[in-house]
């Protein structure tokens, strides 16, 4: 079969030229596998295969089977993280989503009834938020606190508050 120049027979393609060699011989199989091998986050990359291992495990141990379902996950996220924030459970989704996607084709985006649970859970949940000092808080912790103590602290606040009255 050719398409666009090259012609295409089994796992391979090789590009039409007068001269051929091993370098005009593609393996697009393995090459896909690489691409899609870097598709996860690099910083947070052990975080979502420590995410996909444990629903694996728990599959295993549940006999959940092979095929990953819209009932199995519903299961999942009630039953084994039910202890957790609803903030934690949509991370956990998120990185499930990406790495059965990635991993197994499977595109859990469209399975309403999982998203509607997680939707539920996250109702009356709020967020806390972290304490927010003022400046004058700021301004009298640099006068008031000792310098052998807090000197490394000072110097950072101190250089940030110059950086942001400069810029």
């Amino acid at each position: 079969m050719t398409f666009c120049g090259f012609i295409q027979s089994d796992s391979y393609v090789k590009k039409m030229s007068e001269s051929e060699t091993d370098d005009d011989f593609i393996d697009f199989e393995l090459e896909a596998e690489r691409a899609v091998a870097n598709l996860l986050p690099d910083k947070s990359k052990n975080a979502y295969e420590k995410v996909y291992k444990s629903f694996k495990n728990w599959c295993a141990e549940k006999n959940a089977g092979d095929t990953v379902t819209e009932s199995v996950l519903l299961v999942y996220f009630t039953k084994e993280l039910h202890k957790l924030k609803a903030s934690t459970m949509w991370s956990t989704y998120s990185m499930l989503r990406a790495t059965l996607n990635i991993k197994e084709n499977v595109d859990i985006k469209n399975f309403t009834k999982l998203r509607a649970h997680l939707k539920k859970q996250n109702k009356g949940y709020h967020a806390k938020k972290s304490a927010i000092l003022t400046k004058d808080q700021v301004y009298q912790f640099v006068i008031d606190a000792p310098d052998q103590q807090y000197l490394a602290m000072k110097v950072t606040f101190a250089s940030s508050i110059i950086f942001t009255i400069v810029f």
